[in-house]
């Protein structure tokens, strides 16, 4: 052991930005010094070796400290590398990730954990890595509160513009060209400044990423049609969108409820139970509450 049970020291989480899987949590015992502060002496802990710590670990964070140690690379190849024929070391499957057929996997894989951990830590103090490794580097606070984000439209003879802003704790925030960083994205947890947030609806930090370094995107006349189709009628299905120089309108007709039968396998009949609102139909038990028709 590098840190030493017998003087006193405390659990943290840091994130690290991983060279190959992006960031992700990791848990550390740091010994404190004679003047009650964090010192130098460091190491990660995993499950196996958290009770030599166990004064300062309650019962949440060995829920953590499990859920981070398959984050580790070592648990990684061991259960995403199946190709037994050929043998490689954990550090060649990590480094080549990204050109493998495991990308999807892993990245999903990780990124789950990551979520349900920062959930477990909202309303605490974590730190983030500075360039010397220091898990304590720079102190950062896991909002309870989430942020909202509105995604705006303006159109105009020339094309259409568009952009996100973002409110957090009531109050908008500027993020672009901030150095903030996504840190997760299905759903989006945003690092901003010492802030670690994540949004209500549940917004894909793929649709915020473009705008960490860009003020707007422009969409061609040309390009309007296939952009409104294929992209607008989303956001508006699952976000809160703001429109300027078009109309959106919004219905909402009472529902036929519907019984149908459907053959599935053989000839056995299944019932199928769905609603229809003027024209637009949903499933019994669907997450879907919105339909989008562009005109």
């Amino acid at each position: 052991m590098i840190v030493v049970n017998t003087q006193p020291f405390s659990l943290v989480y840091t994130l690290v930005n991983h060279p190959h899987l992006g960031f992700i949590l990791e848990p550390h015992i740091v010994q404190i010094n004679s003047l009650g502060k964090y010192s130098l002496t460091h190491q990660r802990i995993f499950t196996k070796t958290a009770d030599y710590f166990s004064r300062c670990i309650q019962e949440k964070d060995y829920e953590i400290i499990a859920l981070l140690d398959e984050l580790d690379d070592d648990y990684l190849f061991k259960k995403f590398y199946t190709d037994t024929k050929k043998k490689i070391r954990t550090a060649e499957f990590i480094s080549k990730i990204k050109e493998s057929a495991y990308e999807e996997k892993v990245k999903t894989f990780v990124e789950e954990r990551m979520i349900k951990a920062l959930n477990l830590l909202k309303g605490q103090a974590i730190f983030k890595t500075g360039n010397d490794n220091n898990p304590t580097s720079m102190q950062i606070d896991v909002s309870n509160e989430k942020a909202s984000v509105l995604f705006h439209f303006k159109r105009d003879a020339d094309g259409t513009r568009y952009f996100p802003t973002i409110k957090f704790k009531g109050i908008r925030v500027e993020f672009m060209f901030k150095n903030a960083q996504i840190i997760s994205y299905n759903p989006a947890w945003m690092l901003l400044g010492n802030d670690l947030f994540d949004f209500e609806k549940d917004v894909d930090g793929k649709k915020l990423f473009p705008f960490l370094n860009k003020r707007f995107i422009q969409i061609n006349k040309s390009s309007e049609d296939t952009y409104f189709n294929k992209f607008v009628y989303q956001l508006i299905e699952k976000y809160n969108v703001f429109a300027e120089g078009f109309e959106i309108n919004t219905k909402q007709p009472e529902g036929k409820a519907i019984l149908t039968m459907q053959q599935v396998i053989g000839d056995d009949i299944a019932l199928k139970f769905s609603f229809n609102y003027d024209g637009a139909s949903f499933d019994y038990g669907t997450l879907n509450k919105i339909s989008v028709v562009v005109k």
